[in-house]
């Protein structure tokens, strides 16, 4: 079993058995918080450093939970349950937040230079150069907003970001966060950046960052009200903080729907635009998902990159998991040996559309010019 498979076996058996411990179906929640601590052994076996530690806690974590649910009376499970959940919910508020330390690089990531140069002058460099950071008064540290089209490769740069320096990294959904069962939301953001400044430097990614910051003048949840603030009271001064710094990342692809307050000096203090691929990026995608298929020497690799102009990365890896699909089934059907040709992509192309709506990005040009309303 390859580790994307496991991880997917171990949040789907997590999340079933926190759905039946809350739910009161104790036994099914024993067998499924045993079936995602398994998972997450076997993950652990196969991680190295703070991450297998990490693992291996919070798996221990699952096991205990467990445990604790054989070992409870009826009678007392159901109060218990019917009470909130006491040292169970905290250990529900433990598992959904776990670290790790990706290898992803820049490298890894085709064109976006201007992008890749702005993160690192304000998050990579500062943490190799430490002693000309502090000679420059260059801060370690702080948030970074990264906003574009989706499918543009957000969360794969965040990734790259922490790859790039060795560091932990926590990432959490909006719905993490704001899950009534995980517990309250204000405790979950204390729990989540308290945990990462247990290391001596972490990043902490979050997408769809506009859910759990949207403007308070458009919302009136009572939760958001007191979410906003907390959240902008932790992301105050932590580039300011030399014993546990932290990287804070958002990603959006509505930037114009954040708090205004988010936007200030001490937040988000880089906005950085994470733009649709240009022409070499796109034949970077191209290369790097088709080098290795058997190609018809009529497949032109300048005539992919212009048909594909106005398309995300992610627009692009699907076009090509289409095409290779359609064409992997005809094989099958027919027993022969086949490959890609123009006519192939010309055929998917022709209902396969951008997912960026023409005229979006004209949006994103006036937020960056401070237009956001």
């Amino acid at each position: 079993m390859n580790t994307r498979y496991l991880f997917e076996q171990f949040e789907e058996s997590k999340a079933e058995g926190l759905k039946a411990y809350r739910e009161k179906r104790f036994d099914e929640a024993r067998v499924k918080l045993l079936e995602s601590a398994e998972y997450l052994y076997q993950l652990a076996s196969r991680s190295e450093g703070k991450l297998r530690e990490s693992r291996m806690k919070n798996a221990k974590q699952l096991m205990e939970m467990a445990q604790r649910i054989k070992e409870m009376p009826q009678e007392q499970k159901e109060a218990h349950a019917g009470a909130g959940g006491g040292e169970a919910e905290e250990s529900e508020g433990e598992t959904w937040m776990l670290a790790e330390r990706p290898k992803t690089r820049f490298d890894d990531i085709a064109g976006l230079d201007d992008v890749k140069t702005a993160i690192q002058m304000r998050m990579i460099l500062p943490v190799l150069h430490p002693d000309k950071a502090e000679r420059f008064k260059v801060t370690l540290g702080g948030g970074v907003l990264l906003y574009g089209p989706p499918g543009t490769g957000k969360t794969m740069l965040a990734r790259a970001v922490a790859g790039e320096i060795d560091a932990p990294f926590f990432t959490v959904s909006p719905a993490d966060i704001l899950s009534r069962w995980v517990g309250d939301a204000e405790k979950n953001i204390d729990k989540l950046f308290t945990a990462a400044r247990r290391h001596p430097l972490a990043v902490i990614f979050i997408d769809e960052i506009e859910a759990m910051l949207p403007r308070r003048d458009a919302v009136e949840s009572p939760v958001m009200q007191r979410l906003v603030p907390q959240i902008l009271a932790e992301l105050e001064g932590i580039d300011k903080d030399k014993q546990n710094p932290l990287l804070f990342i958002g990603a959006t692809n509505k930037p114009w729907t954040l708090d205004e307050a988010v936007l200030r000096p001490g937040r988000f203090d880089e906005k950085v635009y994470v733009p649709l691929p240009d022409p070499e990026a796109r034949q970077a995608i191209l290369y790097h998902h088709l080098g290795e298929m058997p190609l018809d020497p009529d497949v032109d690799y300048d005539w992919l990159v212009e048909v594909t102009a106005g398309y995300s990365g992610a627009d692009i890896v699907g076009l090509v998991r289409k095409v290779s699909g359609d064409v992997f089934r005809k094989a099958i059907e027919v027993d022969e040996e086949m490959f890609l040709t123009r006519a192939d992509f010309e055929d998917v192309l022709a209902s396969w559309n951008s997912s960026v709506p023409p005229g979006s990005l004209e949006r994103y040009d006036r937020f960056a010019r401070g237009e956001w309303d």
